[in-house]
């Protein structure tokens, strides 16, 4: 455990903590005000160390990884026992990000929703949003970005 105290006048006291298993991965951090907890978080791992699961009291966010990849595939929201909000992402050849949607799952409808093309060097070009609008992206004659337009 890893613990950093910071004591100052007017301020009080601030205890920050950090727990690790024996994989030196996190699976707890806490801070405490002068005696009193204020964050409590708890981390959890599937069985080839990818984080699942990160939590307080009150919300948990589980994650989704790609098949025999390390992209994160999706993240589920929840708070007070029920799911509030999820976050999907799909991904085209060579792990390309080819669209991301979020949806609040209290309402009808996705919050957002982007899908995102590119050329053949691989670079970005194009982010269109769900209303039909979308970003340009320019390049270079290097292929270093210089602009992002709203179009």
């Amino acid at each position: 455990m890893l613990e950093e105290t910071l004591c100052q006048p007017g301020l009080g006291e601030i205890v920050h903590r950090h727990c690790c298993d024996t994989l030196a991965r996190r699976v707890q951090q806490t801070a405490s005000f002068d005696g009193v907890l204020a964050l409590d978080h708890h981390y959890a791992y599937d069985a080839v160390t990818m984080m699942k699961t990160v939590s307080d009291t009150t919300h948990t966010s589980i994650y989704d990884y790609e098949d025999n990849f390390c992209l994160v595939r999706g993240i589920a929201f929840s708070g007070q026992n029920c799911f509030v909000l999820r976050a999907k992402k799909h991904s085209a050849r060579l792990n390309r990000l080819s669209q991301t949607t979020t949806t609040n799952l209290l309402q009808v409808g996705n919050v957002a929703s982007f899908y995102y093309q590119y050329n053949r060097p691989k670079q970005q070009i194009q982010a269109a949003e769900a209303d039909g609008g979308y970003w340009k992206y320019h390049y270079d004659d290097l292929g270093q970005f210089f602009l992002r337009q709203k179009v």
